[in-house]
């Protein structure tokens, strides 16, 4: 049968108030692994109706939950008497949380219920002594108006010890051996048909003052009401543990299909399966949107395994060709199962353009040489396109954008950009400096003067030479 769940909560008494945590839920307390919280007198723990309930104090694998023993000690309380190992635990779970309890009982008791799953609240196991999960040492429990109530890893009948990992209540008006051994021993010995549970924290087990005897029945497989249970409470908490999700990826998106962004969900504990769901938006001064995902905005669920404390979340962006600003992305973690949530409940992707423009190149001046043999001509281009830096490469040898001290002549650049091996380009056409004219000769005056005399001079002859003809 499946009972109350216990939810955590805060207690405050008088004026003092009391958190409980994974930290001090047992600290300095007995060290038991396993201990009693509450038991019943009655009929007898075979066919009776007795039972008892046990508090995992830590997480237990089936293996090591088969090496316990639950039971009683002699009338005399100076000994152990029956003793019930869990058997064929691992038919169950393979793992047992700290906080889970197990009550055990007789074929009178509580139903048999091994149907497990804290992840979604369910922290309950309820066994009989004759049943598939429990093995006796051929000794028949019987809780007396003197004995023991003993979880421990050796159930041999006789034994007096218990060992630091078990734990063991004892009442007895005159202790024998094993009862003065117990963890704690009660001061009042619960009558026939009556109760006995731990009333207090569950750090406060072995002491005598925090246990209620001649109590009403509980309900098996919850706790015990008040700080008992909120104790229980934190222990399972702690146990389920809570996450985060990590790791901002940058990736290039790609030319074509999908590229992968891993997100990481890790969380405190490891105990049980879990689960948390997830949700991309988009964010920032460029967000990216459903295209880029491929027509829909990704979400999903990402589980963990028992044991496990990290869940992959992998997001595809659809990979293209277009010139784009970076773009960026928001993941969110929410509706846990079997975990709460941590303070980081969101992460960013950066989706890096890795398309570009095709690399140009132009001419931006050409000075031509300003006097004959100056040499003073310049030419000057400019790139744009492609990934920069470039490099430029001219003919004459020059590796800068502005080339000056030109002679007449043609003149052609390569200019390569930075994307990977590098895409080259030149201008549409080479650059031709050009030569400068000579300078025009303008006579002067005297010049002038000179050449109309010798104009002259030469008319005067021509006059004579004819005159003698």
């Amino acid at each position: 049968m499946k009972f109350l769940k216990i939810k955590p909560i805060i207690m405050a008494i008088g004026t003092a108030s009391l958190v409980f945590s994974a930290s001090n839920v047992f600290a300095g307390g007995p060290t038991s692994k396993i201990i009693v919280n509450e038991f019943l007198r009655a009929g007898n723990l075979t066919t009776g109706n007795e039972f008892a309930e046990l508090v995992l104090m830590q997480d237990f694998t089936a293996a090591q939950l088969n090496t316990y023993f639950f039971g009683d000690s002699t009338g005399s309380t100076a000994a152990k008497f029956s003793g019930y190992q869990f058997t064929n635990m691992e038919n169950i779970a393979s793992t047992f949380c700290a906080g889970t309890i197990i009550t055990i009982g007789g074929a009178a008791g509580p139903a048999v219920d091994t149907a497990y799953e804290p992840s979604t609240g369910d922290w309950n196991i309820t066994l009989q002594t004759a049943g598939a999960n429990l093995t006796g040492n051929g000794s028949n429990g019987d809780f007396a108006s003197g004995d023991v109530a003993y979880v421990d890893t050796d159930g041999t009948n006789g034994n007096q010890t218990i060992s630091v990992d078990g734990f063991a209540v004892a009442w007895d008006t005159a202790p024998g051996t094993f009862a003065t051994n117990s963890t704690v021993l009660l001061t009042d010995t619960p009558n026939n048909n009556t109760s006995a549970h731990l009333n207090d924290v569950l750090i406060n087990a072995g002491v005598p003052a925090s246990w209620l005897t001649d109590q009403p029945t509980q309900t098996p497989g919850a706790g015990n009401g008040g700080n008992n249970s909120t104790s229980i409470a934190a222990l399972q908490a702690a146990a389920l543990g809570s996450a985060t999700i990590a790791d901002t990826p940058t990736n290039n998106e790609g030319n074509a299909g999908n590229t992968a962004f891993t997100f990481t969900v890790t969380r405190t504990a490891s105990c049980a399966a879990a689960s948390v769901d997830y949700a991309v938006t988009g964010t920032g001064a460029n967000p990216a949107d459903a295209a880029d995902f491929g027509g829909a905005l990704p979400s999903g669920t990402a589980n963990f395994a028992a044991g496990a404390t990290t869940a992959t979340i992998t997001i595809n962006v659809s990979g293209d060709t277009a010139v784009e600003m970076d773009e960026t992305f928001l993941v969110t973690i929410s509706n846990s199962a079997g975990v709460t949530l941590g303070t980081t409940t969101t992460d960013t992707g950066t989706i890096s353009n890795d398309d570009v423009l095709p690399l140009v190149v132009s001419v931006v001046s050409v000075t031509d040489e300003t006097s004959p043999g100056a040499n003073d001509g310049t030419a000057s281009v400019a790139a744009s396109g492609g990934v920069p830096p470039y490099t430029y490469l001219w003919n004459n040898g020059a590796t800068t954008a502005t080339i000056t001290g030109l002679m007449p002549g043609t003149y052609t650049v390569v200019v390569t950009d930075n994307n990977g091996a590098g895409v080259s380009a030149s201008p549409a056409a080479p650059i031709v400096v050009v030569a400068a004219l000579p300078p025009a000769i303008i006579p002067t005056l005297n010049q002038y003067m000179i050449m109309f005399l010798m104009l002259l001079v030469g008319l005067v002859a021509v006059k004579r030479v004819r005159v003698k003809a």
